[in-house]
């Protein structure tokens, strides 16, 4: 981990100017991954009617209480609302960055 935090401070510090150039290849990358997995999702996966989709709910929690394996579920989403850093995504969301107030 210490290795990785100083390659990333060094790379930060005297190879700024190759940033952007880093930035756009990891931005196509990830949209060739994405267009890769859905690609395949959608040849192989199974299809289901939007009927069976929206309508039929699957519990294989093993708690048998929908409405307990639904909060449960949930944890993992509600952090990404109220973990240590959701202020500063929602203030971010809110409030236009202060480079355009100037």
């Amino acid at each position: 981990m210490l290795g990785f935090l100083v390659i990333t401070i060094g790379f930060n510090t005297w190879g700024a100017k190759a940033l952007p150039m880093l930035e756009t290849l990891s931005l196509f990358g990830h949209l060739g991954g994405f267009l890769i997995t859905m690609i395949a999702v959608l040849v192989m996966a199974p299809k289901n009617s939007a009927k069976q989709v929206f309508t039929e709910v699957v519990d294989n929690s093993g708690w048998n209480n929908k409405g307990a394996s639904l909060l449960i579920a949930q944890v993992s989403v509600l952090y990404c609302n109220l973990g240590s850093d959701s202020a500063v995504h929602i203030c971010e969301s809110r409030f236009p960055p202060l480079s355009l107030l100037y």
